[in-house]
């Protein structure tokens, strides 16, 4: 993979990890039940003395430690630079996420009532898809906790989706264990209808929003297709072609339309020539054989002649060029000698 097709790919993935961040902010803020992969980090955030992010950041690095040790040896060598580039995603993503919530703390959507509240999780949910969708194009690295899932998937031979459905199922079981612990019984806090909801959207808006950001993929084959030696042409240059270009292209084209021009004069010239042999030679020989005072018509296909005293009409019809010839005959009388040998 050539360097700069490398960092175009890093580019989409790390404008993607920010879009994530941004999603799981206003998800979180719209109080209507938090993403299941958050989850477990908003209620640990409640209850201790700790940052969303930074318990992000510290869950991410378990799930990389546990992916690790799930790997062989030789997919270890295999993968080590994947997995190496997961250490920076995650911090990224975990200093992002404490950033938005620390810009977005003065918006209280529950304030506006329920419509806006749930209009934010949507485009939280929303952002969050398109997340996705660019981490896909990025294709370079994933943060770890969805890396653990599709290591796993892997592990156990199972189908991805339902592990990831289960994984997701046990996140949540886990923040409402830590809520109901910290509370006494009392309450499950951050966990609602939005969580159940969220679960059910993203995966049909992945579905949508994919063929909206084809241009990344785009974007990064241009890089991968100027590094293998092919030209790509811009709009400007379909556009306006330089002269320099269009020069050399002129001469071959004004001499094979030349020759062809040749070609077809030579091809008209010579069908009519045979053409008018074989209408001459018709008519010759229709003269010679006819009466004195009769009128004969000779159809022989594919010519056409008519022959009368006065006058022979003759019309020949080729396959490329149409001739028509009229030949004045004169019928000669007998000479003496002729007579004496009839009588």
């Amino acid at each position: 993979m050539a360097k700069s097709e490398l960092i175009r790919r890093y580019i989409v993935f790390m404008l993607g990890i920010t879009i994530g961040a941004l999603g799981v902010t206003l998800t979180t803020r719209a109080t209507l039940g938090i993403n299941s992969v958050a989850c477990a980090s908003y209620v640990v955030s409640v209850y201790f003395p700790i940052t969303m992010g930074t318990f992000t950041i510290m869950f991410n690095g378990l799930m990389l430690i546990l992916q690790f040790f799930m790997l062989s040896k030789g997919a270890r060598r295999f993968q080590f630079i994947n997995i190496l580039m997961q250490v920076p995603a995650l911090f990224v993503f975990g200093l992002l996420l404490d950033f938005f919530m620390f810009l977005t703390r003065s918006f209280h959507p529950e304030e506006m009532g329920y419509i806006a509240c749930f209009i934010t999780f949507i485009l939280g949910s929303a952002i969050i898809s398109i997340n996705i969708v660019m981490q896909v194009c990025g294709g370079v690295a994933k943060l770890p906790c969805d890396a653990f899932v599709m290591v796993l998937s892997q592990k156990i031979n199972k189908k991805l989706g339902n592990v990831k459905l289960c994984y997701d199922l046990s996140l949540v079981a886990f923040a409402a264990a830590i809520s109901l612990a910290c509370s006494d019984f009392a309450e499950i806090i951050g966990i609602r209808e939005g969580t159940v909801l969220g679960a059910l959207l993203v995966g049909p808006m992945v579905q949508f929003f994919r063929p909206y950001f084809a241009f990344c993929d785009r974007w990064i084959a241009k890089v991968h297709r100027q590094t293998e030696g092919e030209t790509i042409m811009t709009p400007s240059d379909l556009a306006a072609p330089s002269i320099e270009a269009d020069l050399p292209r002129t001469a071959p084209s004004l001499a094979a339309q030349a020759n062809t021009k040749s070609h077809v004069e030579k091809a008209t010239v010579g069908n009519a020539a045979v053409g008018q042999a074989a209408a001459e030679k018709d008519s010759v020989s229709s003269a010679a054989v006819a009466p004195d005072s009769a009128t004969t018509t000779t159809t022989p296909p594919p010519v056409t002649t008519t022959t009368t005293t006065d006058a022979t009409t003759t019309t020949t019809t080729t396959d490329t060029i149409a001739i028509t010839t009229t030949t004045s005959t004169t019928t000669e009388p007998m000479t003496t000698a002729s007579q004496a040998e009839r009588r």
